[in-house]
């Protein structure tokens, strides 16, 4: 599984960052399934980074890497995060009010 993102030069490091979060997620949806009953749901909400100006689309890696354990997307939904709701408030002119403006709630069923 591979991250979509915007990164032309992948540099090592950061390619091993995105493959140990995948590695992570892989571990945490593969326990989940482990424990879920076939037809069962889970939902993630989940948001994609921004990783100095390099787009990281985690809600794809999420949904290939619940595919690839035995789930099905049943539903996958994007809703703007309002500014004063997120989790460290930001003014508007600062650098980081770029980062994760967006969150994907995906709901997916055991198969």
């Amino acid at each position: 599984i591979t991250a979509s993102t915007n990164f032309e030069e992948r540099t090592p490091r950061f390619q091993k960052m995105i493959n140990k979060y995948t590695r992570d997620l892989d571990a945490v949806i593969g326990e989940i399934r482990r424990v879920i009953a076939i037809g069962g749901h889970a939902t993630f909400v989940v948001g994609n980074s921004n990783i100095k100006g390099n787009y990281v689309d985690n809600a794809n890696i999420v949904k290939a890497v619940a595919k690839q354990r035995g789930f099905q997307i049943k539903s996958d939904k994007v809703r703007e995060i309002p500014q004063q709701r997120r989790y460290m408030p930001i003014s508007k002119e600062s650098p980081l009010g770029n980062r994760m403006k967006h969150e994907s709630i995906i709901t997916v069923v055991a198969i």
